[in-house]
């Protein structure tokens, strides 16, 4: 598809699980383990997943198959080196003999811890016993002081020779260790001088970097307190300063609103006289309503008495009609009097109501009127405070133009002081160099010279020992028992070899000598059992990822399933050598490796084949999809293929960009927003992208993982 970066094909990587260069499996956490039973499973794997796709051709409609789908999950992902090697030692002593004496005793066996000095094998001593017995019987009238000559003379050069031999003479040593330590500090001067040069040339030096970076920074300084100077001072020129422009924006508000407020003073004040004065007027007319009561009340007392009298009197005379008359025009003004009363009182009672609504009214307008005069004196305040706060806004404005002038002087002063330290760290970088140029002519200087005296001290000490050596002949041919002496002595020394004792503590793990035979040659080997090590090597285009202390998986058939912690310890300087000392081509170019086993009870024997991986990376919590599922969309971001469950439960082909991350030969960590535990992710995107966006069904089957 165009615009999409595939990974390897299905074939290359079922390939690469047999075919890598390095002899091991690219599959993270898994090992070989029955070649037979892992290739045909793979085989038919390769099989079930491509036969399909060569043969079945697209699946129809929206359908996609289980097989192309994988659920993500947390893994171990792993980027690793496999090699094989041989479980070792970490020490190791071979017990030799140079007696040819029959094999007397064994008094060990393999798995036999012994400590340094302890009797491993005796051999037979008689006919050395019965030599030195006839050479001291022949040897007792000889004279004592030849004897002690030879003896002292045989002392120091025996002891010189062995010295020598074993590498302890303390001068070969001192000189040696001159040379070790000339040698050492000559590479170290070298290394100096080389990395030093080599960062001035690549402008990678960590002072000249710093003081131009402090240049540069001062410039950026410099630049930006003159830009910042000249955009304020442009703003006071155009009058657009913000800062005085907020005051003077908050000036004229506050007048507008002083402005508006004395206008609201004189209304509200306007709005109580007007109030108070109807007030006056309703109080008038209630107290004259009230005046209209009392008299229509006293008018029907008068009207009710007359009509008591005159019914007194009707009931008095019955016949009277004047009587009757009389009470009937009284009973009339009694009335009159009730409705006059009732209209008196309706009215005052209408005033009475008019008179609160009125003196409401005008308690109101007097509460707005003082609440007017206090908003107007606040307004006066506002105004006066904004004038000041105006006065003060011009006067900040200087005193920041001014702040923003000192502050352009002192970053350009800044920056003429940084460029003086950049001009010092280039001339102290070119003398720090010319002294590392220096140091490492003196120190090849004083290698040189050690290794002279070295050779001056060997040969010195060839000459001791001949010196030695001359004495003892002197001393032999001085004395007339020098044959004997030396025979006896020998005889001796045979005496204490027939007595095989192990040179140092561990656990015999091989036992050569048998009763009877010759006791000439290797007898034993002694181990330490407890700290091993495995023997391997490493490929030369691999030998570049490892390095000393790195981690290391160790496996071995042999313990089953168990895997072992390791860290390799060594990497050797050059590649195996042939016979003739010259690089082994005949092969793989390897180099030799030590990997130091750090679990404890491992059940791993020496000499076990075993085999490692060197982790190079690792992520434990990886979401791994295979390289295919990886595609690069048209916009050009690395994206995978998922399926998305709706509400109603529809599956939708949907594309998520993600970040890629650590890479073995089949599988690639990916992570992005979306992608998580449990993600399904379609495995070949390039078949299905044609249904990008649209609801498909996953047809029976389960997925691929």
């Amino acid at each position: 598809m165009q615009g999409c970066e595939k990974g390897p094909s299905l074939r290359e990587r079922a390939s690469a699980l047999f075919h890598r260069k390095d002899g091991g499996s690219a599959v993270p956490g898994r090992r070989r383990r029955k070649w037979g039973i892992a290739a045909a499973a793979v085989l038919v794997l390769a099989a079930a997943v491509a036969l399909p796709r060569l043969w079945g051709g697209k699946t129809a409609g929206n359908g996609v198959s289980p097989l192309d789908v994988t659920t993500l999950a947390p893994t171990d992902l792993r980027r690793t080196v496999r090699a094989t090697g041989t479980v070792e030692s970490a020490r190791s002593v071979l017990v030799y003999s140079t007696q040819s004496y029959a094999v007397q005793e064994v008094l060990v066996e393999v798995g036999d811890y012994v400590e340094e000095g302890q009797l491993m094998a005796k051999l037979d001593d008689g006919t050395i016993l019965d030599q030195i017995e006839s050479q001291e019987a022949a040897q007792a009238a000889a004279s004592s002081a030849s004897s002690a000559a030879i003896a002292a003379a045989e002392h120091n050069y025996q002891q010189y020779k062995e010295a020598l031999e074993a590498g302890l003479n303390s001068s070969i040593l001192n000189a040696e260790s001159s040379v070790s330590t000339a040698y050492d500090n000559y590479v170290t001067a070298y290394n100096t001088y080389e990395r030093f040069r080599a960062d001035l040339a690549a402008g990678t030096n960590s002072a000249i970097r710093s003081a131009q970076s402090a240049l540069d920074a001062a410039e950026d300084a410099y630049t930006s307190a003159q830009k910042t100077y000249d955009r304020y001072a442009e703003s006071l020129d155009e009058g657009d300063n913000a800062a005085i422009m907020s005051q003077e924006q908050t000036l004229r508000t506050a007048e507008r609103t002083l402005e508006a407020a004395e206008e609201a003073c004189d209304a509200a004040q306007e709005s109580y006289d007007s109030a108070r004065q109807r007030a006056e007027e309703a109080q008038t007319s209630h107290d004259e309503a009230q005046a209209k009561v009392n008299t229509a009340k006293q008018a029907l007392q008068t009207a009710e008495s007359e009509v008591a009298g005159l019914e007194a009197q009707v009931a008095a005379d019955p016949e009277n009609t004047e009587l009757q008359t009389r009470l009937t025009a009284a009973r009339d003004r009694e009335s009159q009097a009730r409705t006059d009363l009732s209209q008196a009182e309706s009215e005052e009672t209408q005033t009475a109501l008019t008179l609160a609504l009125l003196q409401a009214a005008r308690d109101s307008a007097r509460t707005q009127a003082t609440t007017a005069e206090r908003t107007l004196e606040e307004a006066e305040e506002a105004y006066d405070t904004a004038k000041t706060q105006y006065r003060s806004a011009l006067d900040s404005a200087d005193d920041t133009l001014e702040d923003y002038a000192d502050a352009v002087d002192s970053a350009y002063e800044a920056y003429l002081d940084a460029q003086v330290s950049l001009e010092s760290a280039q001339s102290d970088a070119q003398e720090t160099l010319a002294d590392y140029a220096d140091r490492l002519d003196a120190a090849y200087e004083a290698y040189t010279s050690a290794q002279a005296g070295l050779a001056s001290t060997e040969t010195a000490a060839q000459n001791q020992l001949q010196s030695y050596k001359d004495s003892l002949n002197s001393a032999y041919a001085n004395a007339d028992t020098g044959t004997s002496d030396v025979s006896l002595r020998q005889l001796r020394a045979d005496l204490e070899g027939t007595e095989i004792t192990a040179p140092s503590a561990g656990t015999v793990t091989a036992v050569y000598a048998e009763v009877g035979s010759s006791g000439a040659g290797l007898l034993f080997v002694i181990e330490d059992v407890e700290n091993l090590v495995v023997a391997t090597s490493v490929k030369d285009y691999d030998v570049a990822s490892i390095s000393t202390g790195m981690a290391v998986d160790i496996q071995s058939d042999s313990t089953g399933d168990s895997v072992y912690d390791g860290a390799v310890t060594s990497i050797a300087p050059t590649a195996a050598k042939n016979a003739a000392g010259g690089t082994d081509t005949t092969g793989d170019i390897s180099f030799a490796t030590d990997v130091a086993v750090t679990s404890e009870d491992t059940g791993l024997r020496i000499g076990m084949s075993v085999e490692l991986d060197f982790i190079l990376e690792e992520d434990p919590d990886a979401l791994a999809v295979p390289y295919d599922a990886v595609y690069e969309n048209s916009q050009g971001q690395t994206c995978l293929l998922v399926l998305e469950e709706g509400e109603d439960g529809a599956l939708l082909l949907t594309e998520m960009p993600v970040e890629t991350g650590l890479e073995t030969d089949l599988d690639i960590a990916a992570t992005g927003d979306g992608i998580g535990e449990g993600t399904r992710v379609v495995t070949d995107p390039e078949r299905y992208l044609p249904l990008l966006n649209q609801t498909v069904v996953l047809e029976t089957g389960g997925e691929a993982g």
